[in-house]
């Protein structure tokens, strides 16, 4: 139990902003003011609609009540399920996105950034059977390799939500990510001192309504009680030098939206869309009186599976979580439209879009940026099954005067994926052994190709010759 000085102190700590750039029309209290500050993300939405993905938002489905693109303005070239495979091997960074916008202007803006194709696979993923697909794509950037998987529907238990695609990264062999990042956009607990815009890094996390839909006719009900979980999941903890990595660069980033700001502090996460005042205030109450700064609905998903349900054996450390999402509304109404005053905006609604729609695609543009210049810092490890599987093969290849037979090389391959003992430290596994002794043969020896192709043909470090040998090239002082 945390004494009142502990409580009084980490409140304080999640008050504290990283920038100290001011937010726009601070302390916003009134519809007036609230207009106003929606009539500068307009004009800002209007002035970058490209990065913003605004073409999403471009043409009505037949029934008239939604949206879908036009077409893509990035280029994104479909890969099969092998080619995905083999490209796994690489990441070292998993980012989960669950709305249009985040997905839309994530792969929009990481190509066009680091100058890379989008490469999706065909087809897409399906982890349950007949069920709505789930998209992944991969980056292949100058520093890192990542994986974007888009879920179909937002929530952290909804089926194919954040807890079935965290299980898939702790199952699928091919990945070992350092990081697994929720990208995208949340709601702020209160709007004094904080902006639409704003993006928070989650520091700890309060799951409350757990596996509870929360909707307006059950706010009345004497009988329903909100689902208080004592399960807080600090994920500053199990990454201390990523977060302090994050820490440092948000305190110098000046390349933002408008007057953003950078916040780390405490958020709550549930299965329902909070939209209402008194469900707000009882979701806070519920956090047992930590200063709650925002909430969002896939953080205790992605934490749990990542943190406690994985394999926790000696060869597979926790992988490490980030939440980095920008405020979109306050939590206190279905749809921000009917808490501003149109008369002073209808200008500046210039597309088929409602005020909610470009506010949306503009805070998680807000978002894009702050990770834009995480990556640009290197904040996350660069670390995956290949880099590991490298070092291994380099600490062998010096073992053997510099060359080796394939034969031989595939065999310590085998041997590599067999047994945690050897020259390479059973740390830099994540994985555990007994999975590839319950692969198939088939399976397993396509896995070894793709190491070997990798390792052989992907670097400037090894060459094969006209007798099979392979050799290692001198190491140039």
């Amino acid at each position: 139990m945390q004494n009142q000085d502990q409580l009084n102190g980490q409140g304080q700590k999640a008050e504290e902003h990283l920038t100290s750039v001011p937010a726009i029309d601070s302390n916003v209290n009134s519809k007036k003011e609230v207009a106003k500050t929606v009539e500068n993300i307009l004009q800002y939405v209007k002035e970058h609609s490209e990065e913003l993905a605004l073409h999403y938002l471009s043409v009505k489905t037949e029934t008239g009540s939604d949206y879908k693109p036009s077409e893509k303005k990035y280029t994104c070239t479909k890969i099969s399920e092998n080619e995905y495979l083999s490209k796994l091997l690489k990441v070292s960074i998993v980012i989960l996105t669950a709305n249009a916008f985040e997905s839309e202007i994530l792969n929009l803006n990481l190509s066009n950034r680091f100058g890379c194709t989008v490469l999706e696979r065909n087809p897409s993923l399906l982890l349950l059977r007949g069920k709505k697909p789930t998209y992944a794509y991969i980056f292949e950037m100058p520093d890192y390799t990542i994986l974007h998987l888009h879920a179909p529907d937002t929530g952290s238990n909804t089926p194919c939500g954040s807890a079935d695609l965290a299980r898939y990264i702790n199952e699928c062999e091919y990945l070992n990510p350092s990081c697994i990042i929720s990208f995208g956009i949340c709601f702020g607990q209160t709007m004094d001192g904080f902006n639409l815009g704003d993006t928070i890094v989650a520091e700890k996390i309060y799951p409350w309504s757990i596996g509870v839909k929360i909707s307006l006719d059950n706010l009345g009900n004497t009988t329903w009680e909100i689902k208080s979980d004592d399960y807080v999941i600090n994920l500053a903890e199990f990454a201390p030098l990523i977060y302090d990595k994050i820490k440092t660069t948000c305190n110098s980033t000046t390349n933002l939206c408008l007057n953003q700001q950078v916040l780390l502090g405490n958020i709550i996460t549930s299965e329902a869309v909070v939209s209402n005042e008194l469900v707000k205030r009882s979701a806070e109450i519920a956090a047992h009186g930590w200063k709650i700064i925002g909430g969002e609905m896939e953080g205790y998903g992605l934490a749990k599976e990542a943190l406690f349900y994985g394999p926790q054996d000696r060869n597979r450390p926790r992988i490490a979580c980030v939440i980095l999402k920008a405020i979109c509304d306050w939590g206190a109404v279905k749809n921000i439209d009917d808490y501003i005053d149109k008369a002073t905006l209808c200008s500046l609604l210039t597309i088929q879009a409602s005020y909610k729609d470009q506010i949306q695609a503009y805070t998680a543009y807000c978002a894009y940026k702050v990770l834009e210049a995480l990556l640009e810092e290197k904040v996350f490890d660069n670390n995956n099954i290949l880099s590991s599987f490298t070092k291994y093969i380099n600490n062998l290849f010096m073992r053997n005067n510099g060359f080796m037979s394939v034969d031989r090389f595939h065999q310590f391959i085998s041997e590599w994926l067999a047994n945690s003992q050897g020259d390479h430290q059973a740390s830099d596994l994540r994985f555990p052994v007994e999975k590839y002794n319950r692969l198939s043969q088939e399976r397993l020896n396509n896995y070894i190709r793709m190491l070997s192709s990798l390792v052989l043909e992907n670097t400037n470090e090894f060459y094969v010759d006209n007798n099979n040998m392979i050799y290692r090239h001198p190491i140039q002082k």
